[in-house]
């Protein structure tokens, strides 16, 4: 009896610990979203111009944590596991997340990037405010790309 009192005990702080840990993860990748945006305002405010701004020119310019930055392959992590993608044409660029879980999803959807967004895609689908819930719902709970298209 005190065996199994004791798995039940044990089962419950491991289902919170990892419920704790994956709401950190959602919490540091929404925080790592707005650090690539803010640097990338930083960085081409006054140029006018993205052209040339890629993940591995963003990795490469110092202004991000480290803990974002694979330097060895110039690429942007995230802390949930998946990488960032950034590219510019023009008069504006583009940040992607993949590998986005329904919660992270959610959570990122709702980052209001005000008139600075021109579009905000999730699974390759436009969507805004109210459609949040069904496009960041999948089958399963699949992982889903996300991608903001910002001036």
């Amino acid at each position: 009896m005190v065996l199994a009192l004791a798995a039940v005990v044990i089962g419950g702080a491991v289902a919170y610990y990892q419920m704790a840990s994956q709401r950190s993860k959602n919490v540091a990748t929404n925080g790592a979203l707005q650090t690539i945006v803010s640097t990338v305002d930083s960085l081409y405010a006054s140029k006018g111009t993205y052209d040339g701004l890629t993940d591995a020119t963003l990795a490469s310019s110092g202004m991000l944590p480290a803990h974002l930055v694979d330097s060895k392959n110039k690429k942007l992590l995230s802390p949930h596991g998946g990488t960032f993608t950034v590219k510019g044409t023009g008069t504006k660029y583009t940040v992607q997340v993949d590998n986005v879980k329904p919660a992270l999803c959610l959570m990122l959807a709702h980052n209001d990037f005000g008139t600075n967004l021109v579009s905000f895609k999730i699974n390759g689908q436009d969507v805004s405010g109210d459609a949040y819930d069904e496009a960041c719902s999948t089958d399963g709970g699949a992982a889903v790309p996300m991608v903001w298209e910002l001036y």
